[in-house]
């Protein structure tokens, strides 16, 4: 079956794929670029609803800042970015006294949440007081699972909009199941990877946990670096509609999503050792 992009562009959301994509999303925030990204880079978008607009952007807004204060701001494939979100938390560039005080607040409410992990070189360090001892340690941080999954969604579903747009656009025939719009009724799941910058308190999963294979599939699929530096993936279909997906945020946030349809949930989730979604 062929599409028409013009006309899908124009009429679908291709997250809810109910209301008109009337808005464009940016498949990776606008506001996570680093000022190192190219100036060729096109800063990728994908139509999108108002709803799901707003939606996303309050789920990219709950876990952006987590993710920061976990990353060492002195790589250049995070420069600029630590400027760029805090603005809009900062109580400094408040529109008005009701959003200062929310801004304050949110501020707060991480600091008292901070986790703090044992120091690891390359990762950020700072010296933290408990029951009066001073210690070095590294800022780790315990995210919102829902913000980080519908971020991983939003990721996965552009990314794959935007990849099959790029084949419909080659000439010739396209095999029957090439589709610019994933089913709705896949389940995701998604899971932060220790590394040597990213310190997890209670890591729920490593790449110990998988298969030599699995490891050995992944590793070989080329990184894709359209976005520039700041966000770079890689990714592994299979025929029954699974997919994984291994994302690296600011050349240092390591995120590993499996996407995968209902039909098929149980099996998955017990191969890879997680609890299923419900």
């Amino acid at each position: 079956m062929r599409y028409d992009r013009t006309v899908m562009a124009n009429k679908v959301c291709i997250y809810c794929q109910q209301r008109p994509g009337t808005t464009k999303d940016h498949v990776f925030p606008f506001a996570w670029y680093p000022t190192t990204t190219p100036a060729k880079v096109q800063r990728r978008t994908v139509p999108c609803c108002p709803e799901c607009n707003q939606r996303l952007h309050k789920a990219e807004d709950a876990i952006g800042l987590d993710l920061l204060f976990c990353c060492n701001p002195l790589l250049p494939q995070i420069a600029g970015v630590h400027e760029s979100i805090t603005r809009a938390w900062s109580a400094d560039h408040a529109d008005a006294k009701g959003d200062r005080k929310h801004r304050v607040g949110r501020l707060l409410k991480i600091q008292r949440t901070m986790e703090w992990a044992p120091p690891y070189p390359g990762a950020p360090i700072a010296v933290v007081e408990k029951n009066g001892i001073y210690r070095a340690a590294s800022p780790a941080r315990k995210l919102d699972d829902a913000a980080l999954q519908t971020l991983t969604e939003k990721f996965v579903r552009g990314l794959h909009y935007i990849e099959m747009r790029l084949a419909l656009t080659e000439p010739g025939p396209h095999p029957p199941h090439v589709d610019p719009l994933l089913p709705l009724d896949l389940i995701f799941q998604v899971v932060p990877l220790p590394n040597r910058y990213i310190r997890m308190p209670d890591p729920r999963l490593t790449v110990g946990d998988f298969s030599p294979e699995a490891i050995e599939a992944i590793s070989s699929t080329p990184r894709i670096t359209m976005f520039g530096p700041g966000f770079e993936y890689q990714r592994l279909r299979a025929p029954n509609g699974c997919s994984m997906w291994v994302f690296q945020l600011w050349g240092q946030v390591d995120l590993l999503a499996l996407a995968f349809p209902r039909a098929v949930a149980a099996h998955v989730e017990a191969a890879a050792g997680l609890s299923p979604s419900g």
